[in-house]
Protein backbone atom coordinates (compact mmCIF):
# COMPACT_ATOMS: atom_id res chain seq x y z
CA UNK A 1 0.00 0.00 0.00
CA UNK A 2 1.60 3.32 -0.81
CA UNK A 3 1.47 6.57 1.28
CA UNK A 4 -0.94 8.00 -1.89
CA UNK A 5 -3.28 4.81 -1.84
CA UNK A 6 -7.14 6.87 -2.39
CA UNK A 7 -8.79 3.99 0.65
CA UNK A 8 -5.98 5.10 2.54
CA UNK A 9 -6.40 8.41 1.96
CA UNK A 10 -11.09 8.09 2.75
CA UNK A 11 -9.44 6.64 5.99
CA UNK A 12 -7.74 9.44 7.06
CA UNK A 13 -10.18 12.06 6.03
CA UNK A 14 -11.97 12.45 9.46
CA UNK A 15 -8.86 13.15 11.15
CA UNK A 16 -7.22 15.21 8.29
CA UNK A 17 -7.47 18.90 10.65
CA UNK A 18 -5.82 17.13 13.86
CA UNK A 19 -3.22 15.06 11.30
CA UNK A 20 -2.34 18.66 9.87
CA UNK A 21 -2.07 19.99 13.21
CA UNK A 22 0.41 17.34 14.49
CA UNK A 23 2.34 18.06 11.43
CA UNK A 24 2.36 21.92 12.12
CA UNK A 25 3.27 21.73 15.73
CA UNK A 26 5.99 18.82 14.71
CA UNK A 27 7.96 21.23 12.16
CA UNK A 28 7.10 24.02 14.34
CA UNK A 29 9.08 21.96 17.05
CA UNK A 30 12.25 20.85 14.45
CA UNK A 31 12.55 24.93 13.95
CA UNK A 32 12.68 25.37 17.83
CA UNK A 33 15.16 23.05 18.72
CA UNK A 34 17.53 25.13 16.05
CA UNK A 35 16.48 28.27 17.56
CA UNK A 36 17.43 26.23 20.76
CA UNK A 37 20.98 25.15 19.08
CA UNK A 38 21.38 28.81 18.42
CA UNK A 39 20.17 30.24 21.58
CA UNK A 40 22.55 27.74 23.80
CA UNK A 41 25.61 28.52 21.72
CA UNK A 42 24.82 32.10 22.25
CA UNK A 43 24.68 31.53 26.19
CA UNK A 44 28.12 29.60 26.01
CA UNK A 45 29.83 32.19 23.89
CA UNK A 46 28.43 35.30 26.13
CA UNK A 47 29.68 33.26 29.56
CA UNK A 48 33.24 32.87 28.03
CA UNK A 49 35.54 35.84 28.73
CA UNK A 50 37.06 38.12 25.88
CA UNK A 51 34.34 36.06 23.26
CA UNK A 52 31.14 37.73 21.73
CA UNK A 53 28.72 36.24 19.51
CA UNK A 54 28.85 37.41 15.85
CA UNK A 55 25.43 37.91 15.82
CA UNK A 56 24.12 39.22 19.32
CA UNK A 57 26.41 41.24 21.84
CA UNK A 58 24.27 40.63 24.76
CA UNK A 59 24.98 39.11 28.50
CA UNK A 60 24.89 35.88 30.16
CA UNK A 61 21.42 37.31 31.40
CA UNK A 62 20.19 37.82 28.02
CA UNK A 63 21.18 34.45 26.64
CA UNK A 64 19.58 32.82 29.94
CA UNK A 65 16.43 34.46 29.49
CA UNK A 66 16.27 33.66 25.19
CA UNK A 67 16.88 30.14 26.25
CA UNK A 68 14.52 30.29 28.98
CA UNK A 69 11.99 31.66 26.60
CA UNK A 70 12.65 29.18 23.41
CA UNK A 71 12.58 26.23 26.15
CA UNK A 72 9.47 27.43 27.26
CA UNK A 73 7.62 27.65 23.35
CA UNK A 74 8.98 24.19 23.09
CA UNK A 75 7.04 23.06 25.56
CA UNK A 76 3.74 24.76 24.70
CA UNK A 77 4.17 23.45 21.21
CA UNK A 78 4.85 20.12 22.39
CA UNK A 79 2.28 20.16 24.64
CA UNK A 80 -0.41 21.18 22.40
CA UNK A 81 1.05 18.29 19.66
CA UNK A 82 0.61 15.93 22.02
CA UNK A 83 -3.27 17.18 22.71
CA UNK A 84 -3.61 17.35 19.31
CA UNK A 85 -2.47 13.84 18.74
CA UNK A 86 -4.75 12.21 21.60
CA UNK A 87 -7.70 14.39 20.15
CA UNK A 88 -10.90 14.77 21.96
CA UNK A 89 -11.98 11.89 24.03
CA UNK A 90 -15.06 9.68 22.17
CA UNK A 91 -14.93 7.01 24.11
CA UNK A 92 -18.28 6.41 26.24
CA UNK A 93 -19.50 2.86 27.36
CA UNK A 94 -22.28 1.92 27.22
CA UNK A 95 -24.49 1.89 30.81
CA UNK A 96 -23.99 -1.91 31.92
CA UNK A 97 -27.37 -3.33 33.04
CA UNK A 98 -28.69 -4.45 35.98
CA UNK A 99 -26.43 -7.23 37.95
CA UNK A 100 -23.76 -7.19 35.34
CA UNK A 101 -20.15 -7.09 35.67
CA UNK A 102 -18.82 -3.24 37.08
CA UNK A 103 -15.48 -4.26 35.43
CA UNK A 104 -13.49 -2.71 32.16
CA UNK A 105 -15.45 -3.68 29.11
CA UNK A 106 -11.89 -5.48 28.30
CA UNK A 107 -11.91 -7.81 31.50
CA UNK A 108 -15.92 -8.45 31.18
CA UNK A 109 -15.46 -9.59 27.72
CA UNK A 110 -12.74 -11.49 28.45
CA UNK A 111 -13.98 -13.45 31.42
CA UNK A 112 -17.78 -13.90 29.51
CA UNK A 113 -15.81 -14.76 26.20
CA UNK A 114 -17.67 -11.48 24.56
CA UNK A 115 -16.92 -8.84 22.95
CA UNK A 116 -19.46 -6.21 25.39
CA UNK A 117 -19.22 -5.15 28.80
CA UNK A 118 -23.57 -5.99 29.35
Amino acid sequence: MRPSDPRLRAHLAPARRELAGVAGAGLLTGLLVIAQAWAVTGLVLAALPGVEAPWWDGSVLAWGGVVAAVLLARGVVGGCGDRLLRGPRRWSAPPCAAGSSPRPPAAAAAASGSRRCC
